[in-house]
């Protein structure tokens, strides 16, 4: 099905059909007059804009106290239109707001937005025009949302001290090794002194690079752009290897398992079917090669194998989780025992950003102090020498 941008005097809206001809005669079908008629080719969701984490949590939680206080969702969707400043939001109501007029269901309309939303979002949008609780729904996709962005600001505030240390460190090292370690190369030189082997591997180091450093810039960029773009079997090993990471790898499965597991739940408390919810709740994870373990669990399930034999087989999740969904199983409250496995993870989380960041700061004092030690005696021992030898 093929979607048409129809536009008439007043407006403009979405609609889907066959062909031109088909989406022109729903549209005089509507009584509108139409001015032009566009096909749309709406990129693919990896590739849609995307509404800031925090704009969108405010925009769900809006729309959840506007529909409850029995405005329609036409009129709310409006109001948030003509009150909101931001360029993209006013944007995405504008798009919603036609769409709407247009006869599409609200779940058409995000979709149809050109803005990227998870397909367990979407979902749920679906679930509350069914059972006609939208109220609840935004409700619930807000606290998602939000929980996810102070999962990520927890996650940030864990990795951000190292990360910015460790660039300061390379950026460091980079400029001792080609501004001031050729300078005393030429004095080691020039007066042929016998050099310990710590200043020996530090010219080593610096030869390496002044001959490879072109290729080395090249190799990090191509294959930070092979990640981001070309390559899923690529992206999916490297983000394997970063789950495998003993301390971050951790801490990156402890927030995305989390968010998953909730998302999970609330599908499940939807009345959605376990293996729908788990395709669905795969778009949780950020994470390729997690979400490529959902993928792998759902086809367990096709297999015939129980859930918690599902995801034991693909040997990610802990041996109390595995047991929590075989009790879940047996009693019939999956639901309730994914929301509890959910908890679960954020506190395991919660408690590995504290440990972190409590042993980081000296950790990484402590590398800072073994490379300057390193680079002051590879420099200092054979000046020291030399001086020796011109006291001589």
């Amino acid at each position: 099905m093929k979607k048409y941008e129809i536009s008439t005097p007043t407006s403009t809206f979405i609609i889907e059909a066959p062909n031109k001809f088909i989406a022109a005669k729903l549209a005089k079908a509507k009584g509108a007059r139409i001015i032009s008629i566009q096909e749309l080719n709406l990129p693919s969701t990896a590739w849609r804009k995307r509404l800031k984490s925090s704009n969108l949590t405010l925009i769900f939680k809006e729309l959840s106290l506007l529909v409850n206080a029995g405005i329609s969702l036409q009129q709310a969707v409006s109001e948030l239109y003509q009150n909101d400043t931001n360029k993209n939001n006013k944007l995405f109501f504008q798009r919603l707001v036609n769409s709407l007029k247009s006869g599409q269901n609200l779940s058409q309309a995000f979709e149809n937005s050109g803005f990227a939303f998870d397909k367990s979002e979407l979902a749920l949008i679906k679930m509350g025009e069914n059972t006609g609780d939208l109220a609840f729904v935004f409700a619930r996709l807000g606290a998602l949302r939000e929980k996810r962005l102070n999962n990520a600001k927890k996650l940030k505030k864990a990795l951000s001290y190292p990360t910015f240390v460790f660039a300061t460190l390379v950026f460091a090292f980079f400029a001792l090794m080609f501004f001031v370690v050729p300078q005393f190369q030429s004095v080691f030189d020039e007066f042929e002194l016998n050099l310990p082997l710590i200043t020996r591997l530090m010219l080593g180091i610096y030869a390496f690079l002044a001959k490879f450093y072109p290729f080395i810039i090249a190799s990090i960029a191509f294959f930070a752009v092979f990640y981001l773009v070309w390559c899923a079997k690529f992206r999916l090993l490297a983000d394997k290897l970063i789950i495998k990471t003993p301390v971050f790898g951790r801490l990156i499965f402890y927030h995305q398992s989390g968010h998953f597991f909730l998302v999970f739940s609330l599908l499940l408390k939807s009345g959605i079917s376990v293996s729908k919810a788990l395709h669905l709740a795969k778009s949780s994870f950020s994470n390729a090669f997690l979400a490529k373990q959902c993928e792998q669990i759902a086809e367990f399930l096709a297999q015939g194998l129980s859930l918690d034999e599902a995801f034991k087989k693909v040997g990610v999740f802990e041996n109390l989780v595995i047991g929590m969904l075989s009790v879940a199983m047996k009693s019939a409250k999956l639901d309730m025992m994914s929301e509890k496995i959910a908890e679960y993870y954020e506190t395991k989380g919660d408690d590995l950003t504290e440990a972190l960041l409590r042993i980081l700061e000296p950790l990484m004092t402590l590398f800072v102090a073994i490379l300057v030690l390193f680079l002051a005696l590879a420099i200092f021992l054979p000046m020291w020498e030399l001086n020796q030898s011109i006291k001589f």
